[in-house]
């Protein structure tokens, strides 16, 4: 008898450490990963620019909205819940660099649940942002691409609304 109340309480010691853990974790996390691609930033743009045909492409999107771009250079988006709720923003940017493009994806999102906020602070964080880059490499013929984290980085400041600066595909 007395070993069904030491499994109870060891469960029951695991969840707290986990609502305990995710509680003291950040709630909005900002994620940055890089890759350098031979393409020109008008060959990348298309294939980035179609939110909706990633999900061919890219197994485990959530829903995307392009909020606002300034082609072929700059693309901020929102992250879509099943819900249709927003839970986070990726900016896109692009950048002539000598020998290619560099491509640079910086992910911002908010974890609501502290048990998944715990959970996600030891792997699989940048699993999204990996898969879509190495996935737009592939779209472009580009294989074995190296996915790198950028630290230090400043976003630029988001592009102007549609119709103000941005240009259409």
């Amino acid at each position: 008898m007395y070993w069904i109340l030491l499994v109870m309480a060891a469960i029951a010691a695991i969840v707290i450490a986990l609502v305990v853990g995710g509680l003291v974790s950040a709630k909005t996390n900002l994620e940055v990963r890089e890759i350098v691609l031979r393409a020109t930033p008008d060959l990348i743009w298309p294939v980035m620019y179609d939110v909706q045909g990633a999900t061919s492409w890219c197994e485990g999107l959530p829903t995307m909205e392009v909020v606002t771009w300034n082609a072929p250079h700059l693309m901020t988006t929102r992250l879509l819940d099943d819900s249709g709720d927003e839970f986070g923003t990726w900016l896109v940017a692009l950048a002539r660099i000598e020998g290619g493009t560099r491509l640079v994806v910086a992910e911002t999102v908010t974890i609501g649940n502290p048990v998944v906020r715990f959970v996600r602070q030891f792997g699989g964080r940048t699993a999204r942002v990996d898969r879509w880059l190495v996935g737009v490499a592939e779209q472009l013929d580009e294989f074995g691409v190296v996915v790198r984290e950028v630290t230090g980085y400043v976003p630029p400041p988001p592009p102007a609304p549609p119709g103000v600066s941005g240009t259409a595909l």
